[in-house]
């Protein structure tokens, strides 16, 4: 036998409208808010700027809604290099701070061939903060010749995903 409640309208005793914490849905682990954002813009990385990192797109904003909050942050995309033995690295940011890198990638392909990465990249943070808070994605070339692209093939560019989940400690 299944049972069925419909109500128009639920109202704690004393005539306010319940919130998420009334109703036990806002508990450790939920998920609280999800936020994201696509771009389709490449960026090219080329000789001469090795040793600086680089903007690349998409960023994102969230404004926590508990301070003890964690941010699980997604980043989804891809990278090219084109130069034989090239260091790139890419890393996380939040605000102007790096909190992580995805980790250090080296070309070895022979002849100086494209060499390309699909990545998809999890990091969970802790901002403590109720405050917008952005994120981005920074990468890095070791040398002085050659290229790197983020979210660009050789002919196309690609979409990249950033996504954050404020989840509830």
């Amino acid at each position: 036998m299944t049972s069925i409640l419909k109500v128009a309208t639920i109202q704690k005793t004393n005539g306010s409208a319940p919130t998420l914490a009334d109703l036990s849905i806002s508990h450790a682990g939920s998920i609280i808010q999800t936020v994201s954002a696509t771009s389709s813009t490449g960026v090219t990385v080329g000789g001469g700027s090795n040793g600086t990192w680089t903007n690349v797109n998409p960023t994102i904003d969230i404004t926590p809604k508990f301070a003890s909050s964690k941010i699980l942050i997604i980043h989804s995309g891809s990278m090219m290099s084109y130069a034989q033995g090239q260091s790139i690295q890419m890393r996380l940011i939040r605000g102007n701070s790096s909190i992580a890198h995805y980790g250090r990638m080296y070309t070895d392909l022979p002849n100086s061939d494209w060499q390309s990465w699909a990545m998809t990249w999890p990091y969970m943070d802790s901002p403590n903060t109720t405050s917008s808070t952005g994120y981005g994605c920074q990468i890095w070339m070791e040398q002085s010749t050659g290229e790197l692209r983020h979210n660009t093939t050789v002919s196309n560019t690609v979409t990249a995903t950033m996504i954050a989940m404020e989840i509830k400690q």
